[in-house]
């Protein structure tokens, strides 16, 4: 999960970057002169780009910091992003939050940073309070069309009753057409046996192949399930181990797990107890309850 949220980010601020078209210069005098705070964003961009080093990131945070203080969201963001990071700057992560909540509650809000700072929030890295949240700034980016928003805030609703349910199903819906990979891959994972919704082969599968294709951890663990269990597609040890074992590298442990089942039960290779047992305490210290409960269920026999 921190992962996720830790990806988004560095990505969310950058996803509008235009292409600088006058010189630095030109850019320089238009932030300076002109007060036009596009410029400064764009002049921070170009340091970045030209002087991936120290110095670069230090003259960026200065054009992103003019920005931010003419009240410009994305120019908090930037900073904000420096600022988590420690990138050119002292690393602080309470200021990062204050830049990101002007950025999200802006007068012309920039949402991907309400998603970053709900993120930061979710961590436990700042305190929530009752009028700064994780869901409220997840409803926000969501409405204010960060697919990833409604993702999560999707997911903080698969444990309630059937009216839940439904509004989860709804926001991973709209998260999956938005364009948000692992929306798309939590709503396939949820419509097999055992998910949230109903079981439905046909929309689980298509969705599972095409998150696991982009290179999805859940996309791929999922599949490798339905491979194991011959749930809408023909049974295929061979290809769920392969599936299992690719997510177990990158370190989710819920396919460790499936993947040491499988040497567990002899399941398409031989029966390796070791190697079971290797990867079910990987998959614990990462997390994973079920496979602590293999352990201490193999301890007592």
């Amino acid at each position: 999960m921190t992962l996720v949220w830790i990806a988004s980010l560095v990505l969310s601020v950058h996803a509008e970057d235009p292409t600088p078209t006058a010189t630095l210069e030109q850019q320089r005098a238009q932030c300076e002169e002109a007060e036009d705070s596009s410029a400064c964003i764009d002049v921070g961009r170009r340091y970045l780009d030209g002087q991936p080093n120290d110095a670069g990131l230090i003259l960026a945070n200065a054009y992103f910091q003019i920005a931010c203080d003419r009240d410009d969201a994305v120019g908090c963001s930037l900073l904000a992003t420096n600022l988590y990071f420690g990138n050119g700057i002292e690393k602080d992560v309470v200021a990062a939050a204050k830049y990101y909540r002007n950025a999200c509650y802006g007068e012309i809000p920039h949402y991907p940073a309400c998603f970053d700072l709900s993120g930061i929030i979710q961590r436990g890295e700042v305190r929530a309070t009752a009028s700064l949240n994780r869901t409220a700034l997840l409803k926000r980016a969501c409405d204010g069309g960060v697919a990833d928003g409604c993702t999560y805030l999707g997911r903080s609703y698969l444990d309630g009753d059937a009216r839940t349910l439904e509004r989860a199903a709804a926001l991973l819906e709209r998260a999956c057409d938005g364009g948000s990979i692992e929306g798309c891959a939590t709503l396939g994972a949820e419509h097999l046996p055992g998910g949230a919704f109903s079981t439905d082969a046909d929309r689980a599968i298509p969705l599972l192949r095409k998150t696991c294709a982009q290179g999805n951890v859940r996309g791929c663990s999922n599949l490798a399930t339905a491979y194991t269990n011959g749930f809408g597609v023909e049974r295929d040890f061979d290809e769920s181990r392969r599936l299992y074992a690719l997510s177990c590298k990158q370190n989710d442990p819920t396919a460790c797990r499936g993947l040491g089942i499988l040497y567990a039960e002899g399941f398409g290779v031989d029966v390796d107890q070791e190697r079971a047992r290797t990867l079910f305490e990987h998959a614990c210290r990462s997390g994973d309850p079920v496979s602590c409960d293999i352990l201490r269920q193999a301890i007592r026999q």
